[in-house]
């Protein structure tokens, strides 16, 4: 694709995330391209540059720094078209609609926002400006997602498993584990991936659906608080309309799960998908089905599987 036909994007602070999403986008087949920059340090800002573009010919053109780098990339007309926010959570809603008014579309990390209501009005804003305003869930858009919204009909149940264990230092300067920074936490973090798995299985991708209020109560069953109360274990309930349940437990302490079950009443098999986030390197990204039955009381049960590519 030649450069002049890509979206161009800004990049509003040089935090770790931004360095692999930036590094992905800077690839000859990616469909838009870095081409601004901005840090409050000018030092990090020109680092950031030169660690993530060693190597790539096209590189930004408009690097901003300073107290105002962030309103200067954003107020900035010929910088890009888009930016990606990767900012602290607590940031997100004063330059959002920043962005938004000044014509850019939106890509946000999650957490989007500290409530639902802070979200509305970034949405509302994004309308009104005719604006894409999207998530950084990346799954969403793997060829596999659609695949898996249909692979149990009538679905009612999903359990979704999400932990890695945090080293030392994760546990003293991510940003995940502060209160000035994600204090949602584990559940801001990675129940956030299991929550939007439950509206896409159980709106089975329709947006009106979605529109509608699937989600009727959510549930914090157990939680575990770090020393600045911020979520580092917990296990939660979703109750969707119809009876459709979504069992979650997040943690920053155990070792690297990603598993999804997915169970519906009258379908004969259970669908499995064991690195539905990350996804295994590999040609193929697959879910597994399993069926089991009861060949007696308390007896063993025998196991009937496939998979789907």
């Amino acid at each position: 694709m030649a450069a002049a036909n890509k979206l161009s994007v800004g990049v509003i602070g040089c935090a770790n995330i931004a360095k692999k999403n930036c590094v992905a986008a800077s690839t000859p087949f990616a469909s838009c391209s870095i081409t601004a920059v901005s840090s409050r340090s000018d030092d990090k800002a020109r680092e950031f540059v030169n660690e993530v573009f060693s190597g790539i010919e096209q590189r930004p053109t408009h690097i901003f720094s300073g107290s105002d780098a962030y309103d200067k990339l954003l107020e900035s007309k010929e910088s890009c078209d888009a930016v990606y926010i990767p900012l602290p959570t607590k940031l997100h809603e004063a330059y959002v609609g920043t962005a938004l008014r000044n014509k850019k579309h939106v890509l946000l990390e999650k957490p989007v926002a500290v409530s639902a209501q802070s979200y509305r009005d970034m949405l509302s804003i994004a309308s009104q400006e005719g604006k894409f305003l999207m998530d950084g869930t990346m799954y969403v858009h793997q060829t596999r997602t659609k695949q898996i919204v249909k692979a149990i009909p009538n679905a009612n149940r999903i359990h979704f498993n999400f932990t890695f264990e945090g080293d030392e230092d994760f546990f003293e300067n991510n940003v995940r584990v502060k209160k000035e920074g994600d204090f949602m936490g584990c559940i801001g973090d990675l129940a956030w991936y299991c929550v939007r798995m439950g509206l896409l299985v159980f709106s089975e991708l329709n947006a009106d659906a979605l529109r509608q209020g699937l989600v009727k109560e959510v549930q914090v069953v157990n939680c575990e608080l770090n020393d600045e109360g911020v979520p580092i274990d917990a296990d939660c309930m979703v109750y969707f309309s119809d009876k459709r349940v979504l069992s979650i437990h997040c943690s920053f302490k155990h070792p690297l799960n990603q598993t999804v079950n997915i169970f519906g009443t009258g379908s004969e098999y259970t669908a499995t998908i064991t690195d539905v986030v990350l996804p295994r390197k590999g040609e193929h990204l697959e879910i597994s089905l399993s069926k089991q039955n009861l060949i007696g009381y308390d007896q063993i049960c025998c196991q009937e599987g496939k998979g789907l590519q």
